[in-house]
């Protein structure tokens, strides 16, 4: 299989060309490389008018209040002994939904501090994640100068993923390097609270819904309706009707507050009748769903342990649910939404390695894939599963050791490995929950 077919199958996936450093795809998402913790540029979301950088030590106030403001951050920061990364990039108009990610290549142990400021009347989110794609950090405010200070608790690629939640304007962001052990405390430059630096734990509900919001924006759903709060006590259910097209595709989550330990989604058909769950022992349930027939559902929250407030928020899939490989429906958008969440790292297919479909016939089967994996490259090896697949898991192993895995409980594990050797990987898919097809493609970063 050629290179430019291997593209253009990511092209047709995110309805979308595909994601490269310092270029913009119409889904108005675009990478910005980084170089020895540095990084390299700037990046122009659709209806952008191109970009800036702010150089030198001394930022010259003006007339532009953002360039007061990194002024002023440049100064305080300074003096907890951080040092500006490089230039201070600016983007001269993200437009709303628009989605930027700025690499930053990480020393195990080092401090850094992240800070974007966006024009007046906008709300601008960062979400940090590490070289596995969990996230570490997040400031998702309702603000326009989200900041997040973290020491990496392993090396290698970070990304700091900027998202424009409400309104269209400039910002500038900058990266800053600090002593190990040191993080800051940015509330008095900007004012507010701290934000939790681990996932979201310790944070709000309404901090929570809106980092889960964030996360299935990136992933390229957009919200069906308004999200809807409640109360639950113990071993209590509540009724959503929601009223679903035929041949759409749909995404539904709950997040519950501090009080409430397990949380479960139903999604039910017009007869009653149980078509997805989610009754994993968590609280934060998501249900997915491309009905056939277009008709009056039901999702129903259930308080399996605990009692409290939660947020219940639909979402609807905008783009096609066919795409290249016959795949469609429930396995093709599961496909598009970690390819989307993939090209945001930098991560496009490899023409290296043919994509390959597969069955599990039952829970506990596995499958195995042989992989020749050059040296000192970076690889994503993703599985997807559909319909009656509800967790898969994958693991990377060399001469029999593991090198690396994915075994969270989601149907679409997506492997991060970046190689220090040759030689002859086996990637290990296994129906951990449930059973049927499942498909597999190995993506490469650029840039290493």
């Amino acid at each position: 299989m050629t290179r430019n077919f291997m593209l253009l199958t990511l092209s047709l996936l995110l309805a979308t060309p595909t994601l490269t450093a310092c270029t913009v795809s119409p889904r108005r998402v675009a990478f910005v490389g980084s170089t020895n913790g540095q990084t390299t540029g700037g990046a122009t979301s659709q209806g952008g008018q191109g970009n800036g950088q702010a150089n030198g030590g001394a930022l010259p106030a003006g007339s532009d209040p953002q360039l007061a403001q990194l002024a002023q951050l440049n100064q305080v920061l300074t003096q907890q002994r951080f040092t500006r990364v490089g230039p201070a990039v600016r983007n001269n108009n993200m437009p709303e939904n628009g989605m930027v990610a700025y690499a930053i290549d990480t020393t195990m142990g080092a401090c850094y501090a992240a800070v974007a400021l966006g024009s007046d009347n906008t709300d601008l989110d960062m979400v940090m994640l590490d070289p596995s794609g969990a996230t570490v950090a997040h400031d998702v405010r309702t603000d326009a100068h989200p900041w997040i200070s973290f020491c990496a608790a392993q090396g290698g690629r970070h990304i700091a993923r900027l998202q424009m939640a409400r309104g269209t304007g400039s910002y500038y962001y900058a990266l800053y390097a600090g002593p190990a052990g040191r993080q800051v405390d940015l509330s008095a430059v900007f004012g507010g609270a701290v934000i939790a630096t681990q996932s979201t734990a310790g944070a709000g509900l309404l901090e929570n819904a809106r980092l889960l919001d964030a996360d299935m924006r990136a992933r390229g759903y957009e919200s069906y309706g308004e999200p809807s709060t409640g109360e639950l006590g113990a071993s209590d259910t509540r009724d959503f009707p929601i009223s679903l097209e035929g041949g759409k595709c749909y995404a539904v989550l709950a997040v519950g507050d501090s009080g409430v330990r397990d949380l479960d989604l139903l999604l039910l058909d017009p007869q009653g009748r149980e078509i997805d769950r989610d009754v994993e022992q968590d609280a934060r349930p998501i249900v997915r769903v491309c009905p056939q027939t277009s008709g009056d559902y039901a999702i129903r929250v259930s308080m399996a342990n605990g009692q409290g407030s939660f947020v219940y928020a639909p979402y609807r899939w905008p783009r096609g649910i066919r795409g290249p490989f016959n795949l469609m429906g429930l396995m093709y958008v599961r496909l598009a939404e970690v390819t989307s969440l993939l090209g945001v790292e930098g991560y496009e297919p490899s023409s290296d390695f043919m994509p390959d479909r597969g069955h599990l016939a039952r829970q506990g089967r596995t499958a195995t894939q042989t992989l020749n994996l050059p040296a000192n490259a970076c690889f994503a090896m993703l599985a997807v599963g559909g319909e009656g697949m509800t967790d898969l898991d994958a693991s990377l192993s060399l001469g029999g050791q593991q090198v690396a895995a994915d075994q969270t409980r989601t149907a679409f594990p997506a492997v991060r490995y970046c190689t220090t050797r040759a030689g002859r990987y086996t990637l290990t898919i296994q129906a951990a929950a449930g059973s049927g097809d499942y498909f597999y493609q190995v993506f490469a970063r650029g840039g290493g």
